[in-house]
């Protein structure tokens, strides 16, 4: 009997506990840089904290993201940045008062942040998945952070 129960309310548990996709986002440029330079998640952390700025052709990077609150950018700056949503502001507001730099821009939808990357030539995002739609010039990238890697994800 007391079995019994403890299995309810671990199965309970199961069911009522959100399960933490790993690598739950999808990276995204515009650029066949992050191609040929066979971007990894170091290269990735280092974009989005603004320690780099151009790709080595001289291109320079524009970083975007789907908003900080959104499960699948939580899981990109715990995994890759190394930071949670309320570390990562206070670190861009320091940077930006110090006048080191401009953080990778906020838009509040996949589908904003598809278009941003698909007219800004060097651009790199994150968004949650894989978009419906065609997007002709567009590289799609999942994370391997075993590896610490992005492996492109084909057609």
């Amino acid at each position: 009997m007391k079995n019994n129960m403890y299995i309810r309310y671990l199965l309970l548990f199961l069911i009522l506990t959100p399960v933490a996709m790993a690598d739950s986002y999808v990276v995204m440029s515009s650029t066949e840089s992050a191609i040929e330079e066979n971007v990894d998640l170091k290269d990735l952390k280092d974009i989005f904290l603004g320690h780099r700025v151009l790709w080595r052709n001289g291109e320079r990077i524009f970083a975007a993201h789907i908003g900080k609150k959104s499960s699948h950018m939580i899981d990109f700056l715990n995994n890759v940045v190394s930071m949670n949503p309320r570390q990562y502001n206070k670190y861009w507001r320091r940077r930006l008062f110090s006048g080191k730099g401009h953080p990778p821009i906020e838009l509040e939808s996949d589908r904003k942040v598809l278009e941003y990357v698909h007219r800004t030539e060097g651009a790199i995002a994150v968004i949650s998945s894989l978009p419906s739609k065609k997007y002709k010039g567009l590289h799609f990238f999942s994370p391997k952070k075993s590896e610490n890697r992005l492996e492109p994800i084909e057609d």
